[in-house]
């Protein structure tokens, strides 16, 4: 069996052309994506910091670009009536332990929850 050259270069081109088409359309569907979803990202991250800058993957590699930067969660704070912190303990780690506690939400309603308690040594920043 004998295969004219001219008409397997010809048959290689095309499956060339039609990978590279492929992966061109790929790429452009990957940036787009990528374009789309971070910008929306970043708008959301600075509504909730309240602060126009935050950690980008420049600011990580130099540290000298470093802004920081706080996020304010006093909503979150749960006042000390509300938690009974029971016995047992569900994990520790070097920051400190979790351990389980029953927690009174807003409505008053008694919920199993879990509370970590940092050790002495650790602060807040």
């Amino acid at each position: 069996m004998h295969f004219d050259p001219r008409i397997v270069h010809h048959k290689i081109s095309w499956i060339v052309k039609a990978i590279v088409i492929c992966l061109l359309l790929i790429s452009f569907i990957l940036i787009t994506w990528i374009i789309l979803y971070r910008k929306p990202h970043i708008e959301k991250m600075k509504k909730y910091c309240g602060h126009e800058s935050f950690i980008m993957s420049d600011q990580i590699k130099d540290p000298k670009n470093f802004i920081e930067f706080t996020c304010h969660f006093d909503d979150m704070e749960i006042p000390l009536e509300n938690i009974k912190i029971e016995d047992e303990e569900l994990g520790a780690g070097a920051f400190g332990i979790v351990k389980r506690c029953i927690y009174k939400d807003k409505e008053c309603n008694f919920r199993h929850a879990a509370v970590k308690m940092l050790k002495y040594a650790c602060k807040q920043s």
